[in-house]
Protein backbone atom coordinates (compact mmCIF):
# COMPACT_ATOMS: atom_id res chain seq x y z
CA UNK A 1 0.00 0.00 0.00
CA UNK A 2 1.32 3.64 -0.97
CA UNK A 3 2.10 6.47 1.82
CA UNK A 4 -0.46 8.51 1.94
CA UNK A 5 0.47 10.29 5.22
CA UNK A 6 -0.94 13.46 3.47
CA UNK A 7 -4.56 12.35 3.76
CA UNK A 8 -4.44 12.49 7.64
CA UNK A 9 -6.84 14.43 8.87
CA UNK A 10 -5.50 16.54 11.86
CA UNK A 11 -7.22 17.75 15.05
CA UNK A 12 -6.54 20.77 17.30
CA UNK A 13 -7.27 19.29 21.37
CA UNK A 14 -7.60 23.26 22.10
CA UNK A 15 -10.16 24.18 19.52
CA UNK A 16 -11.36 20.91 17.96
CA UNK A 17 -10.35 22.35 14.14
CA UNK A 18 -9.50 19.68 11.71
CA UNK A 19 -7.36 20.30 8.81
CA UNK A 20 -5.56 17.79 6.52
CA UNK A 21 -2.42 18.06 4.35
CA UNK A 22 1.32 17.95 5.97
CA UNK A 23 2.42 21.55 4.65
CA UNK A 24 -0.64 23.09 7.03
CA UNK A 25 0.73 25.30 10.43
CA UNK A 26 -1.90 25.76 13.19
CA UNK A 27 -1.59 28.30 16.28
CA UNK A 28 -2.00 27.12 19.37
CA UNK A 29 -2.37 30.43 20.89
CA UNK A 30 -5.27 31.78 18.47
CA UNK A 31 -6.17 28.90 16.86
CA UNK A 32 -6.11 29.96 13.23
CA UNK A 33 -4.58 27.33 10.61
CA UNK A 34 -2.74 28.73 7.53
CA UNK A 35 -1.48 27.02 4.52
CA UNK A 36 1.98 26.72 5.15
CA UNK A 37 5.14 27.23 7.93
CA UNK A 38 5.69 30.50 5.96
CA UNK A 39 2.30 32.08 6.55
CA UNK A 40 2.20 31.08 10.34
CA UNK A 41 5.64 32.75 11.03
CA UNK A 42 4.46 35.93 9.61
CA UNK A 43 1.67 35.55 11.53
CA UNK A 44 3.55 34.69 14.72
CA UNK A 45 6.73 36.98 13.93
CA UNK A 46 6.59 38.93 16.68
CA UNK A 47 5.29 37.02 19.47
CA UNK A 48 1.57 38.12 18.89
CA UNK A 49 -0.56 36.73 16.78
CA UNK A 50 -2.00 38.62 13.52
CA UNK A 51 -5.01 37.57 11.86
CA UNK A 52 -4.96 36.01 8.43
CA UNK A 53 -7.22 39.09 7.12
CA UNK A 54 -5.01 41.60 8.79
CA UNK A 55 -1.95 39.75 6.79
CA UNK A 56 -4.02 40.15 3.34
CA UNK A 57 -4.91 36.37 3.48
CA UNK A 58 -8.04 35.03 2.45
CA UNK A 59 -10.17 32.06 4.27
CA UNK A 60 -11.36 29.34 2.37
CA UNK A 61 -14.62 27.30 3.17
CA UNK A 62 -12.50 24.88 5.94
CA UNK A 63 -11.14 27.62 7.88
CA UNK A 64 -7.77 27.86 6.40
CA UNK A 65 -6.01 31.06 6.03
CA UNK A 66 -3.97 31.07 2.31
CA UNK A 67 -2.67 33.53 -0.02
CA UNK A 68 -4.73 35.10 -2.06
CA UNK A 69 -4.23 33.54 -6.10
CA UNK A 70 -2.26 35.43 -7.92
CA UNK A 71 -0.09 36.37 -4.74
CA UNK A 72 2.98 34.17 -4.64
CA UNK A 73 2.89 30.40 -5.43
CA UNK A 74 4.21 27.66 -2.67
CA UNK A 75 7.35 27.46 -2.23
CA UNK A 76 7.73 31.51 -3.32
CA UNK A 77 7.74 34.23 -0.78
CA UNK A 78 5.23 36.01 -0.50
CA UNK A 79 5.00 40.08 -1.11
CA UNK A 80 3.05 40.38 2.50
CA UNK A 81 5.19 41.48 5.15
CA UNK A 82 4.67 42.40 8.29
CA UNK A 83 5.74 46.10 8.18
CA UNK A 84 3.25 46.38 5.36
CA UNK A 85 0.35 45.73 7.89
CA UNK A 86 2.15 47.96 10.68
CA UNK A 87 -0.75 49.17 12.95
CA UNK A 88 -2.95 46.34 12.04
CA UNK A 89 -4.81 44.50 14.47
CA UNK A 90 -3.32 41.98 16.57
CA UNK A 91 -4.86 38.79 18.37
CA UNK A 92 -3.32 37.90 21.73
Amino acid sequence: MEDRAYLLAICCGGCLNRWAGSERAHCRVCHATFDDVELFDLHRGDGRCLSGRALGLVMTKNGIWHREAGRGNPGVPSPISRRSVAGSRTVD
